[in-house]
């Protein structure tokens, strides 16, 4: 049955939302409401979510107005307009163009005496950052003044209220400055580049604000951008916003929004917003929140480089709070957080403070703070870890003195014995000395009792010591009093202990004239008796080019490729043909040989790809390391367990797409609409991997 046309057929205003268009067209004609007009007149696969598609769609749009039989334009028409192809495009909203994030829904915000002078929804009112009306200066509204229900954009009338009927536009209204408005506006007209800028920082402000929908916070997020670009300050309430303790976040990863932003402007906003917070105002609260966060998000909360995440990784920093470990691209944000409160200090003399050594890495310096086993001072919040200072040993045994009578750090135990600290650390940890894991305050910090120390050192002496009070070399030492018949308690040869312990009072016994005047004792590596060595026939030390050849089982001419690549080493003998030393070949022979390498044509057969991909692709990650020996390259057996473990529950994006039947650039616009999550791996060349459980589930 053919549908008779509708008798009313209102004409697009210039400025008309096309959401307010269709309501026009509903109450014009007699339908309670939107949905209604669309089953009656369009297919029944023009759903709300296809409808509410067309507003941004102009042939869609066209083709339901033209279904409804209502007179359209190109020049005059209610539809917006994108500047590119997505759905994430910016909008034109008049002369002007406005990013995606800044667009609420249409149909439901209004001026209620904008409305009262005229009955047609205006399309401005999408506009988020447009929250006070311009030509009546109060805040735009969303509710009905008599049941308080939020307006729909699918009622029946354009000036009434779904629920209850009432009047919109005689509804109350709250004033407001419209100056914040007029001037983002005037902005946009003058500067389009600074405008998009504006633009970018006031959504990047509205998910830090936690994306508010209220007129009035969307204001006020309007009028501290204009206090920053007129006069180059922060508003207070981000301040106070940072300082609460009520979220339990780091205000760095709170202005993540702002730190993401790659503009200069954006930068120098967040950098001002962050030193706005006193370190000795943070309250370290740790929250328990599995949100998972992405390298870059790490990278800019901690103030780190990409460089630096791997060293992260590596030292254990990322767990989650029940121990596991995170992987790259799903990290913890309760981990991040703890990072960042647990190495934020006082600052309290932080220019004397020490600053973190270039012979360590930023993330063992981390993991020492975290461990207890160094104290911060503190860093820069407004820069990040890279800022970090510690405490002077002076400092801290002093603190330690002072609240803790009677124990001792590692420090001091270390001095009390004459040794380093890591060799005094050994001892507690082989249970030769008590002592406690946590000190008296419950902070995590070796420390043992006084007693406990005095007496290990009444009966037990480190080699160490001993050498330095008899002024002797203390590496060779031990093998000395061995050959002397002395027997050592503990040591690198007997328990895995970092150094040898021998007996106080046996050391005290010893003639100190035979250790000086020993020679030609036997060694633990491998020198014997001087009678046997006196025996012993002259050993053979490098070997000729051909015999060389024929052991590695390669040509002669490839013994000068690989002397020249500093594989294997020439003979300093003088000889009449190329020789090598029998060093450097029994080393080649060792590496070719070891269990835990693999060659790289072997690996790629076992991954199921060929050489160059494999070479090419992921040893240019930095995921696996080929080693090259000029004729043989080969890699480690783990570097391919891990790349197998990683490409079992990940697919590329090439893969994918001949998976998919579709070229891989569509797996770009499947992710922006949330439809699939990708991970970045890899440290020089950078790959984005995919779930394969969820390219799997698209299949048709």
């Amino acid at each position: 049955m053919k549908k008779t046309r509708l008798p009313v057929r209102p004409i697009p205003i210039f400025d008309e939302s096309p959401a307010g268009l269709l309501i026009r067209v509903a109450e014009g004609n007699g339908y309670p409401n939107v949905p209604a007009l669309t089953y009656a007149y369009l297919p029944k696969r023009c759903c709300k979510t296809w409808v509410t598609a067309a507003y941004t769609e102009p042939a869609r749009y066209q083709h339901l107005l033209r279904l409804l039989g209502v007179p359209y334009s190109t020049d005059n028409t209610a539809h917006f307009t994108r500047k590119g192809p997505t759905r994430r495009s910016p909008r034109h909203v008049g002369p002007y163009v406005f990013p995606e994030k800044l667009f609420r829904a249409d149909g439901e915000f209004y001026c209620p005496q904008c409305l009262g002078e005229r009955k047609y929804w205006r399309k401005h009112w999408a506009l988020r950052s447009y929250s006070v009306c311009r030509e009546h200066q109060v805040y735009l509204r969303n509710t009905c003044h008599v049941c308080g229900a939020t307006v729909s954009a699918w009622r029946g009338h354009i000036d009434q209220c779904g629920e209850c009927s009432a009047t919109l536009s005689l509804g109350e209204v709250t004033e407001g400055d419209e100056r914040s408005v007029t001037w983002w506006l005037s902005l946009h007209e003058s500067d389009p580049a600074r405008a998009a800028v504006i633009d970018d920082l006031c959504a990047a402000l509205t998910e830090f604000d936690g994306d508010s929908r209220n007129p009035q916070d969307e204001e006020r997020r309007l009028c501290a951008l204009m206090q920053w670009v007129e006069q180059g300050e922060v508003a207070f309430w981000i301040g106070e916003r940072l300082r609460s303790d009520a979220l339990g976040v780091h205000p760095r990863i709170q202005l993540l929004p702002l730190l993401r932003l790659q503009h200069a402007e954006a930068r120098r906003f967040a950098i001002a917003a962050l030193k706005c917070v006193e370190p000795s105002t943070m309250v370290p609260m740790l929250v328990t929140l599995l949100d998972a966060m992405t390298n870059r998000d790490v990278e800019l909360a901690l103030g780190i480089k990409p460089s630096h995440m791997r060293h992260f990784f590596s030292c254990g920093l990322f767990r989650y709070p029940d121990g596991r470990a995170c992987t790259p691209g799903k990290v913890s944000l309760h981990a991040v957080n703890g990072i960042l409160y647990r190495t934020q200090g006082d600052l309290y003399g932080y220019e004397c403070a020490l600053e973190r050594p270039n012979t360590r890495s930023l993330a063992s310096v981390v993991a020492d703070v975290m461990q207890g086993s160094s104290i911060s001072v503190g860093y820069v919040v407004s820069i990040g870890l890279t800022t970090i200072r510690l405490k002077s040993v002076s400092e801290e045994a002093h603190e330690d003195t002072e609240t803790e009578p009677g124990w001792l750090c590692l420090r001091q135990i270390a001095t009390m014995l004459e040794t380093y600290p890591e060799a005094a650390r050994k001892l507690m940890k082989f249970g030769w000395i008590r002592h406690r894991l946590r000190d008296l305050t419950g902070a995590k910090r070796l420390i043992a009792h006084r007693d406990d120390v005095e007496h290990f050192n009444q009966q037990y002496m480190l080699v160490g010591t001993f050498a330095a009070r008899i002024n002797e070399n203390p590496t060779n030492l031990a093998e000395r009093l061995v050959a002397l018949g002395l027997k050592p308690v503990a040591g690198p040869s007997l328990d895995g202990m970092l150094v040898y312990v021998f007996r106080r009072d046996e050391l005290e016994r010893v003639d100190l004239n035979l250790v000086h005047g020993l020679t030609g004792y036997p060694t633990r590596t491998g020198r014997k008796l001087l009678a046997a060595k006196r025996e012993q026939l002259p050993e053979l030390r490098d070997v000729d080019g051909e015999n060389a050849a024929a052991i590695l089982g390669v040509r002669r001419v490839d013994i000068h490729k690989l002397i020249r690549a500093g594989v294997l080493v020439r003979s300093p003998e003088i000889h009449r043909d190329v020789h090598v030393t029998l060093e450097s070949l029994h080393r080649l022979q060792v590496e070719l040989h070891r269990p835990d390498m693999i060659p790289v044509a072997d690996a790629a057969n076992r991954l199921g790809m060929s050489t160059t991909v494999l070479e090419s692709t992921w040893a240019a990650t930095g995921l696996v390391t080929v080693r090259n020996y000029v004729l043989w390259r080969h890699i480690a057996v783990q570097d391919i367990e891990y790349l197998e473990a990683l490409l079992s529950a990940h697919i590329t994006a090439a893969d994918a797409g001949k998976m998919l039947g579709t070229h891989r650039a569509h797996l770009h616009n499947l992710e922006r609409r949330g439809v699939v999550r990708s991970m970045i791996v890899g440290q020089g060349r950078r790959i984005r991997l995919y779930d394969r459980t969820h390219i799997e589930a698209l299949l048709p």
